[in-house]
């Protein structure tokens, strides 16, 4: 299978490395048989199904440094659903022409390989294409670690094209697993619920903001947690419920980091004065005193002034 193009561009069954090898020079060196583009040697992915897949590691090629191809795990030909779809498109629509049955088998398989490709898609922000690919993935994969991380990535794409209502309930999704999610995913998410709850409250939906900020926190990267927790404190505030305000501001300076823990030291301190509470709102306006930030740094000097 092309990871370029998304097709099946050569069957053969390989028992030596040497084999493997040969028929992927072979289908780099012809285009597409099913839409003619070209394919390159590093285009092109073993399909390996879960049944067989003990016996490829065991193959010769196992160790070996420039093996051309990684397998691809997937549902068995012989069970469940997947056979089921493959046999429906091979036996049914496809003839026995070569065009046609190459696209069945592209056709077959593409949802397995959809993920790689939409993440390939995404990193040159070409998002148009990786939502539906990530959509095709998330279609087949039932690995509830996999789906979590499928589904914060179309969440990514979904929100960098505006789509906010499509994005939440995939982050909520997300969140609920239970699993644990690797730093980076979780920065990743953090970061996408984060940018969902500001695009939502500049278009004046702060009840979807304060949602997707919260989902921020749930994520619990220190960065992106932490920034959440200072808009909700802001957005509480506006509301006239400082001392929830103040409990968003104490989280961010709690788990926040850098100028985010600065930010949050300042916001301690204002709405400590606003609640007649001094003593902490001097103490905070003092730390706050050592961020990078001036705007920050002069409010937190104005309000130590003030307070004279």
């Amino acid at each position: 299978m092309s990871d370029r193009c998304g097709h099946c561009v050569h069957i053969q069954v390989c028992f030596t490395y040497e084999q493997i090898t040969e028929c992927t020079q072979r289908a780099s060196r012809s285009p597409c048989p099913v839409c003619g583009e070209r394919v390159s040697f590093d285009d092109i992915k073993a399909v390996v199904l879960s049944d067989e897949a003990a016996t490829f590691q065991s193959m010769p090629w196992k160790d070996a440094t420039n093996a051309p191809v990684e397998p691809l795990d997937v549902p068995s030909f012989r069970t469940g659903k997947f056979a089921d779809a493959l046999r429906g498109k091979m036996q049914g629509d496809a003839s026995t022409a070569r065009r046609q049955d190459y696209a069945a088998v592209s056709k077959a398989f593409a949802p397995f390989l959809a993920g790689e490709r939409a993440a390939t898609a995404a990193s040159k922000s070409d998002h148009a294409t990786a939502i539906p690919l990530y959509q095709q993935a998330l279609s087949v994969e039932d690995k509830p670690a996999a789906r979590a991380a499928l589904q914060v990535s179309l969440a990514f794409s979904l929100v960098m094209t505006g789509d906010l209502s499509r994005a939440a309930p995939l982050l909520r999704d997300a969140a609920a697993y239970t699993g644990e999610h690797p730093p980076e995913q979780r920065m990743i998410a953090g970061g996408t619920a984060y940018q969902l709850g500001f695009l939502s409250s500049e278009r004046g939906d702060l009840t979807g903001a304060k949602s997707a900020y919260r989902l921020a926190m749930e994520f619990g990267d220190p960065q992106w947690a932490s920034q959440a927790a200072i808009n909700l404190g802001v957005l509480a505030d506006k509301e006239g419920k400082t001392e929830e305000a103040l409990a968003m501001s104490e989280y961010a300076y709690q788990h926040g980091t850098g100028d985010n823990k600065l930010t949050a030291a300042y916001n301690i301190g204002w709405y400590s004065e606003c609640l007649g509470k001094p003593e902490k709102a001097r103490k905070f306006y003092r730390i706050a005193l050592a961020s990078r930030d001036s705007d920050v740094l002069n409010r937190a000097k104005t309000g130590l002034q003030r307070m004279e």
